[in-house]
């Protein structure tokens, strides 16, 4: 029928998916499988959903986890239509764009070792705080150490993606990061020039508002520098000087919106 059909009126007990007469529960179409599931497909036509997984279900061999979040079925032009607009008024959020040296972590100069990355007072749970008011966070950092040549572009990457590892243990994630590798006094010659990525330039700001949906009423930026502000203003971006503890000048800026 088509309750079994869409896997509607579920819940789980003991960790199992149950098959019930009446819930607000219904199967999200996420799933992962055993290689050993796989013996369950015939070489027929045959329904995940209205064949083999109620089957499963009924021989608790399957599991699930409940998610308390956005979901709507675009299966039809009608739903489709409906989401397109729903899903952009679900993921517009405001933001918020980190300079890193100086903001982020302490600024010792051309930091490019994890062992160098010291953590400001309050970032860690200022970053957390802005998570759980749902907003963006994006890191647009100038790295003119990379055209002066004391590391490489890929010693940048591996230092953030240990960064991002470490963040996403305490639930914090960054959603993009934009650096500027240009310097117009240049040791490495083909990052020699003038480049509207690096700040006070604001193509690093322009770039992550032309790939996410920002409300940019209530985002703003936090940096160290002159040229950060002028970025900022450029993007028509409200900016901050950061200053003492990250996590009560966030805080503070956010309960002032």
């Amino acid at each position: 029928n088509q309750k079994s059909a869409k896997l509607r009126n579920l819940t789980i007990k003991k960790n199992l998916i149950k098959l019930t007469h009446k819930s607000k529960y219904m199967n999200g179409g996420v799933y992962y499988f055993k290689r050993k599931f796989f013996k369950y497909i015939k070489n027929n036509s045959r329904s995940l959903e209205e064949n083999i997984l109620p089957n499963l279900i009924k021989k608790s061999a399957m599991s699930g986890k409940f998610f308390n979040n956005f979901f709507i079925d675009i299966g039809s032009k009608k739903f489709l239509k409906k989401g397109s607009n729903l899903l952009k008024k679900e993921f517009t959020k405001p933001s918020v764009f980190l300079d890193r040296d100086g903001v982020i972590n302490q600024d010792l100069g051309h930091v490019y070792k994890y062992k160098d990355f010291k953590f400001r007072p309050g970032v860690l749970r200022g970053l957390k705080y802005l998570s759980k008011k749902n907003y963006y966070i994006f890191i647009v950092t100038n790295q003119a150490g990379i055209a002066r040549g004391k590391y490489k572009e890929l010693d940048f990457f591996k230092l953030h993606n240990i960064i991002k590892e470490k963040l996403l243990k305490k639930n914090i994630y960054i959603q993009d990061i934009q650096y500027s590798p240009y310097h117009p006094n240049a040791k490495i010659k083909k990052y020699k020039k003038i480049s509207k990525l690096r700040k006070p330039g604001n193509q690093m700001i322009e770039n992550i508002k032309s790939n996410w949906d920002i409300n940019m009423n209530k985002s703003f930026m936090l940096g160290d520098k002159n040229s950060d502000k002028k970025a900022a203003q450029k993007s028509k971006l409200k900016f901050y000087y950061a200053k003492g503890n990250f996590f009560l000048q966030i805080k503070k800026i956010i309960n002032n919106y």
